[in-house]
């Protein structure tokens, strides 16, 4: 018997978006940044960090665009960061557990990118995989 494959509610990717931004934000997601991302701060306020965030990969191309876009209004409306235009990205990450070609994400003045894979292990329930490469 084969199950049905379910579509996540709007609360499942705004929930499970929810806790991966606090994560990412908090640096507690994923693996250990390869470089340190600093900020820069004039007369008292904090710059916001222009960050990459692609669309997610996985096996869901729908799950992996509304996680990303959730997580980016959720660093943008924080302040801290600046999330970059998908427009202006050179190419699509494809595989998270590829060293990107940070060349390429420099060249859009990109001083982070999050890279992550969202994928379904179980019909109707989300896991997502976070690898964040920073620079």
């Amino acid at each position: 018997m084969t199950l049905p494959k379910m579509s996540p509610t709007r609360r499942q990717v705004l929930s499970l978006a929810g806790s991966l931004s606090a994560a990412v934000a908090m640096g507690i997601a994923g693996r250990p940044a390869f470089a340190q991302l600093t900020g820069k701060q004039t007369q008292g306020t904090i710059a916001p960090i222009p960050i990459a965030i692609p669309e997610f990969v996985g096996d869901d191309p729908k799950l992996g665009a509304e996680v990303a876009d959730v997580i980016s209004a959720d660093l943008g409306n924080s302040g801290l960061f600046q999330p970059l235009d998908r427009r202006s990205f050179l190419e699509k990450v494809r595989d998270v557990n590829a060293a990107p070609n940070f060349t390429n994400w420099r060249s859009i003045h990109a001083d982070a990118l999050l890279a992550a894979m969202a994928t379904h292990d179980v019909p109707g329930v989300e896991r997502t995989d976070v690898v964040t490469r920073t620079h």
